[in-house]
């Protein structure tokens, strides 16, 4: 038999204990979400300084100066591959001959 204190205990401690897990998935998301968000502030800001270390310079030369003279290249031909040989051999007799045993 099941007296009644007994019964409020079990309730009162199954409320707890529920409660203690809702405050722990707060404070678990709390931290997550505070986490989360502050990793991209460093981010932007090094973008944001990148933006403003960024400068243009204006080239100044005319189009007819040059630093080196570029010399025409010349042809030269490449050696053939050696698949690309053609060997002439003529097939004599003994080229047919099958070498086996008598």
């Amino acid at each position: 038999m099941i007296y009644k204190s007994q019964k409020f205990s079990r309730l009162r401690k199954a409320t707890f204990e529920s409660r203690l897990v809702y405050i722990n998935k707060i404070v678990l998301s709390i931290l997550v979400m505070s986490l989360l968000g502050c990793s991209g502030i460093e981010w932007s800001e090094n973008e944001k300084i990148k933006r403003q270390n960024c400068r243009g310079e204006y080239i100044y030369r005319n189009s007819n100066e040059s630093f080196y003279k570029i010399e025409t290249p010349l042809h030269t031909p490449r050696d053939p591959y050696p698949w690309e040989v053609e060997e002439t051999r003529e097939i004599g007799k003994g080229g047919i001959r099958t070498h086996g045993t008598d």
